[in-house]
């Protein structure tokens, strides 16, 4: 994110107060789609949401470095919100999906051991691509994303997962249908 605030406070030049608020609006629309996206997903899957909200923040990070004035990055900021909502929750519940139940607070801990790894070093790469050119950033992580997005889609399996469903019409869980 030290990218994009100095992106937001240098290039274009947004006062303090501003670049908090477009901050704001991201997490604001985080806020405001996190759930639903984890409830269609358990509904629909995850895999789609995974694909959907990783080309959206992918888009919304290269549009990023196509902005100029205050209104288009709080556009941009609201719609990389959605798209890290429709990301997030669906990765997570996929990755647990994967795992069995007696192993997966260690999986998903070293999870979140890479995902703090790659943004200890994405924080210094990106800042030394921010010296040569102010947009290089946006197009590596755009393109970094993107590439997440067709490994996913190519090599991630959706599992299979027994979901409780509605009770029929008889009022009845389906496992006691039959037993009359």
């Amino acid at each position: 994110m030290l990218i994009f605030v100095l992106y937001m406070a240098f290039k274009l030049g947004m006062a303090l107060g501003e670049v908090g608020f477009a901050f704001t609006l991201i997490s604001g629309s985080i806020l405001a789609f996190t759930f639903l996206s984890g409830h269609l997903s358990d509904r629909f899957g995850r895999k789609p949401f995974v694909i959907i909200g990783g080309i959206i923040i992918a888009s919304s990070v290269i549009a990023f470095s196509f902005t100029s004035s205050l209104l288009q990055v709080y556009l941009v900021c609201l719609i990389l919100g959605l798209g890290v909502a429709l990301n997030n929750a669906p990765i997570n519940a996929l990755l647990a999906d994967c795992v069995i139940p007696e192993i997966r607070a260690k999986v998903m801990g070293g999870y979140e051991v890479v995902v703090s790894l790659g943004r200890m070093l994405g924080l210094m790469i990106l800042g030394e691509l921010y010296v040569m050119s102010v947009s290089a950033p946006f197009y590596l992580l755009g393109a970094l994303m993107f590439l997440t997005v067709i490994l996913v889609a190519t090599l991630v399996r959706e599992p299979v997962v027994k979901r409780e469903t509605q009770l029929p019409v008889t009022g009845r869980p389906p496992e006691m249908i039959g037993e009359l």
